[in-house]
């Protein structure tokens, strides 16, 4: 099976690729920090899939908002709503659903789940041959404190969002 040049062979590993396919950047790589096989940008209306998460449609607003934000930065930032704070260094961003600015700090604890980082893979040398056959690192002793680590972030991520759904992804001043 050959690949297309979409970078759907960068995820299934049984691909040829004659194309030299390389992950492509999400246009809020401000905000997420992410890149992505170019299939996945397409798939989620061009950003990556934390951005879709993120900025996507929800149950309390099914209507359809931009995912791609709108950077401001300049000598005239406005004040942020939440903190009350302005940097023109940092900037921020008009709201996904609504014209409203938020610096990027309140927006990234707004439509983020609070509960940190994923827990970065000990062993980067090797995540590859990992994530292909994780038996062959179950006696590894930091894999399995990553494994832990993994879950118990999981776990706190779930039950954060279980209580707070009702309130994410929605502008703090006009909640759209």
């Amino acid at each position: 099976m050959e690949c297309d040049g979409n970078g759907y062979c960068l995820s299934v590993r049984n691909l040829i690729c004659t194309h030299e396919c390389v992950t492509q950047e999400c246009p809020n790589i401000f905000f997420c920090g992410n890149s992505a096989p170019q299939f996945f940008l397409d798939f989620n209306r061009g950003v990556c899939n934390e951005c879709a998460i993120s900025f996507g449609n929800c149950v309390e607003n099914p209507t359809p908002s931009n995912p791609i934000l709108e950077r401001v930065v300049d000598t005239d930032v406005p004040e942020c709503p939440v903190c009350l704070t302005s940097d023109p260094k940092e900037g921020g961003v008009r709201g996904p659903r609504c014209s409203h600015y938020l610096c990027l700090t309140c927006l990234r604890m707004i439509y983020t789940d609070h509960e940190g980082i994923f827990p970065p893979f000990p062993l980067p040398e090797v995540e590859e041959e990992y994530f292909a056959d994780p038996t062959l690192f179950i006696h590894n002793e930091s894999v399995r404190e990553w494994r832990k680590a993994v879950g118990s972030w999981n776990f706190k991520r779930m039950h954060y969002l279980a209580r707070n759904r009702p309130y994410l992804k929605h502008c703090p001043l006009c909640r759209r």
